[in-house]
């Protein structure tokens, strides 16, 4: 599809009757997830690695998050890409890929933010990782940026126990 995180723009046909976003795809998703989260719940950084690396087409169905992904082949100091994502455009749907080899995560920016995604490979648990957020100071900033403490963030207990990315790549996994 794209070789880059890539954002697509859909037109959204509205009415009185509500809306229509007609999406066309060439590539194969084998599984989709919805997630509801909170007003300042991050998800992230999460990845496949190997045979089991995932491109993801991700969009907000309710609310708005900010959107993070870090190339994981790239150097000791990757740079951060993030995209405000919204459901709340009435003429056009945003939507994000993400492909192989990149670590994804986001933020919450409103209660009850519905945030759908698409996947090419189905999930493999002994293929999944994390990485802390911390690993990453543009993530902190631009979190900061939006009016959330670093502190009061709601965070899994797994994403709060991933490892720094330097230490990650210590490990020389296969990424893709």
């Amino acid at each position: 599809m794209y070789s880059n995180p890539t954002l697509i723009e859909t037109k959204k046909f509205s009415d009185t009757r509500g809306f229509l976003i007609p999406q066309s795809f060439n590539h194969s998703w084998v599984q989709q997830n919805i997630s509801q989260s909170t007003q300042g719940t991050f998800r992230g950084m999460h990845f496949q690695i190997g045979s089991s690396a995932q491109a993801k087409l991700v969009q907000v169905l309710q609310g708005s998050v900010v959107d993070f992904v870090v190339p994981l082949s790239s150097s000791d100091n990757p740079t951060v890409e993030h995209f405000h994502l919204s459901a709340e455009n009435p003429t056009i749907q945003t939507t994000l890929y993400v492909p192989k080899g990149y670590a994804h995560g986001f933020i919450a920016l409103e209660e009850h933010t519905i945030f759908h995604y698409l996947v090419d490979t189905p999930y493999a648990p002994e293929s999944e990782r994390s990485l802390h957020y911390q690993s990453f100071p543009q993530i902190s900033k631009t979190i900061q940026q939006y009016g959330f403490n670093m502190d009061t963030l709601h965070i899994s207990k797994k994403d709060e126990k991933a490892p720094l990315f330097s230490d990650w790549k210590t490990r020389q996994e296969p990424i893709l």
